[in-house]
């Protein structure tokens, strides 16, 4: 959906934005699984 929005606006810096937002939390998902469960 958000990138359908981005693609008819083209929402050049809004679209980056949101990847690094994307970036961002798979990051910290990533990482908190490792500090919590040692990396399964």
């Amino acid at each position: 959906m958000i990138e359908c929005l981005a693609r008819v606006l083209d929402w050049q810096p809004l679209y980056r934005l949101w990847e690094l937002i994307v970036m961002i939390c798979k990051f910290l998902w990533e990482l908190l699984r490792l500090l919590s469960g040692g990396g399964g």
